[in-house]
């Protein structure tokens, strides 16, 4: 009977150990596209610390272009850097003079950031000229008085996310995805869900409220009638998730296994009770 409370116990904490090990996975790689989005949000905030100091209502827009350039930006990455104030003055690094097409002080870059008083992450969307996924970083920036004089709009192109995803994998097995904060799978190696919104995939129906409110987590869920295990992690920054699904076999071969050899051994216990009884009975 000792025995059998031991493999109950070990059963429990190899099921312990092995929800935690996957789910100290997705928190690295959450962390490591925290990472990463942060190095771009320090691009976007610099630019605005220029232009805090130097646009004080009398700068050309080409001077505003040309401030822009001291921010710096990687050109592999960074789709455009643009700048709009409150004088309806927008112009982009890349783009050029924006004024005759739009006015800033009407924009979403230029109006959340005023309203949070902080940098904020857009939803994110597909460029129309190169088709690749872009997300845009707005940061603020205030005039000498203190007073908000307008802001930054950094758009990033997100082709990194898809090795991200695909990276994500446990003990080589699995499929990675990474979802946004409206929802929607941004990247994915499983071709028929990306592009989707989260809660419209079996997979993820059932969980995807749970995923939204708690920042990590380890569960069980079907698809195309398999039994999966699905773990998740919420990048700080963005309020993305990012998540792995992994076949229940893979994730709890070995847990299978004891829990197998623990109702074989239970079973053969009450068999010897059994039997033990009945001998005794007879001999009574």
């Amino acid at each position: 009977m000792r025995f059998f409370v031991v493999s109950y116990f070990a059963s429990t904490n190899l099921e312990q150990a092995v929800s935690g090990e996957i789910t100290a996975s997705m928190n690295d790689s959450a962390d490591k596209i925290d990472g990463w989005i942060g190095e771009k949000k320090q691009i976007a905030v610099s630019a605005a610390n220029v232009m805090a100091k130097e646009d004080d209502g009398t700068k050309s827009l080409e001077e505003l272009r040309r401030y822009l350039a001291i921010a710096g930006e990687d050109t592999n990455e960074v789709s455009d850097l643009i700048v709009g104030n409150r004088d309806e003055q927008i112009v982009g690094y890349r783009a050029g003079d924006l004024t005759a097409k739009m006015k800033p002080t009407e924009l979403r870059f230029y109006k959340e950031p005023q309203a949070s008083g902080q940098v904020e992450f857009m939803d994110t969307y597909v460029d129309k000229i190169t088709g690749k996924l872009v997300v845009s970083i707005a940061a603020p920036y205030k005039d000498a008085s203190g007073a908000y004089r307008g802001a930054i709009c950094e758009d990033i192109f997100l082709d990194i996310l898809q090795s991200e995803a695909q990276a994500m994998k446990y003990h080589g097995e699995g499929t990675g995805y990474i979802i946004d904060n409206t929802g929607k799978i941004i990247a994915t190696e499983d071709s028929e869900t990306n592009g989707q919104q989260a809660s419209d995939v079996p997979a993820f129906a059932k969980a995807y409220d749970q995923m939204t409110k708690q920042p990590q987590g380890f569960l069980r869920v079907e698809k195309d009638g398999a039994s999966m295990v699905l773990a998740y992690a919420t990048v700080p920054s963005t309020k993305w998730i990012a998540a792995l699904l992994v076949p229940q076999d893979v994730v709890l071969g070995q847990l299978s296994t004891l829990k197998f050899t623990y109702a074989v051994l239970t079973l053969l216990g009450i068999l010897i009770v059994v039997l033990t009884s009945l001998k005794f009975s007879g001999a009574i």
